[in-house]
Formats: structure tokens, sequence, C-alpha cells
């Protein structure tokens, strides 16, 4: 089974912390609080494959994140400007 993740947001509430970094990958006790989520996925033993779904302006920093993950794969939708 494959595991899609929607990271897409701006975060905006936690300025200045995520105004240039994505919430999902902010540090909690040493770890991405997307570790954490993915970890606690995978002790299922039912998904394969994660899929997770950002936003343009943040795409580098996820696909740096999971280069060496082989089983997450990262998309990032079109940039939209901001409200």
């Amino acid at each position: 089974m494959k595991c899609l993740i929607l990271a897409a947001g701006y975060a905006t509430r936690l300025y200045p912390l995520t105004e240039n970094y994505p919430k999902p990958l902010l540090k909690i006790k040493g770890k991405a609080i997307l570790d954490w989520l993915i970890e606690d996925i995978r002790s299922s033993g039912k998904v394969e494959r994660f899929m997770v779904v950002t936003n343009h302006r943040f795409a580098e920093i996820f696909q740096e994140w999971a280069k060496d993950r082989y089983d997450i794969d990262i998309h990032s939708l079109p940039i939209r400007p901001l409200l």
C-alpha cells in the first residue's frame, strides 16, 4: 500500500519559524515532525511507499530531506501567491 502525505501548506501562523522552512520538517526532540509521522505509519507494516505532496516553494527542502530515503517520493504543486 502507498501512503499520501499532504504537506503543501505555508504554516503562516508559525511565522517566523516557518517563513523559509516547512512545518513538517521542524524538529521535535531532534527529529523532524514528518519523520515521527512516517515511523508511526511504517510500524503498521502495511505501507511500502510514501508520497509527500508539498508546495513549490519548499520542494527543494523536502527533496533534500528525502534524498537518502528510498521509499519516499516528493511531488510539488505550482506556486500560488500568499494572501
